[in-house]
């Protein structure tokens, strides 16, 4: 992940904009994920953020990801945004 969407995780948005309405995802889904897609699931998940969410947004704010971090589906979303 470039530096500056890296920034863009812990501070806000690089340019300093306060005008922007922050992003912010909520995940939730099965607990039981055949380990067989797990690695899928998680690509999926971290190539949708860096092409649809931080590519095209890139001075608007992202809160990532709110998680109880249950086993499956919420701990795949929370390891793909931590990438």
């Amino acid at each position: 992940m470039p530096s500056s969407a890296l920034n863009k995780l812990a501070l806000g948005s690089p340019s300093g904009n306060t005008d922007c309405i922050p992003i912010v995802f909520g995940v939730t889904g099965h607990r039981d994920i055949p380990e067989s897609d797990v690695p899928v699931l998680h690509l999926a998940v971290r190539e949708y953020l860096r092409q649809e969410v931080i590519e095209k947004y890139p001075d608007t704010p992202i809160v990532m990801f709110l998680s109880a971090l249950a086993e499956g589906a919420d701990r795949i979303a929370a390891r793909a945004a931590l990438e």
